[in-house]
């Protein structure tokens, strides 16, 4: 997928891709699809959301998300279950 977006900022003109931060590009397409959907039932006026010491960097979604929660919980799992079955680094490299 590629998507490229526009906005200005004081005058000056920014291109960016990024849909938000952490929004991994290579997801399903259903989440993707349905999370641009979202996204664009207000065009053709979207809502960026943009640094300001930084206009250059702007995302079209902000905030803690369904995915974010979730990836952090894989994680969590990850981590119990290492520690439950006691396997360490160095038990791995072998």
């Amino acid at each position: 997928m590629n998507l490229v977006y526009k906005d200005e900022v004081k005058g000056k003109e920014y291109e960016s891709n990024l849909i938000g931060y952490g929004f991994p590009m290579n997801m399903s397409v259903l989440y993707v699809d349905k999370t641009l959907n979202n996204i664009f039932e207000t065009a053709p006026n979207l809502k960026v959301y943009y640094n300001p010491k930084k206009p250059d960097v702007s995302v079209l979604t902000a905030g803690l998300k369904m995915y974010h929660v979730v990836k952090m919980l894989g994680y969590l799992l990850i981590i119990i279950v290492f520690y439950v079955f006691g396997i360490t680094p160095k038990d791995r490299i072998r």
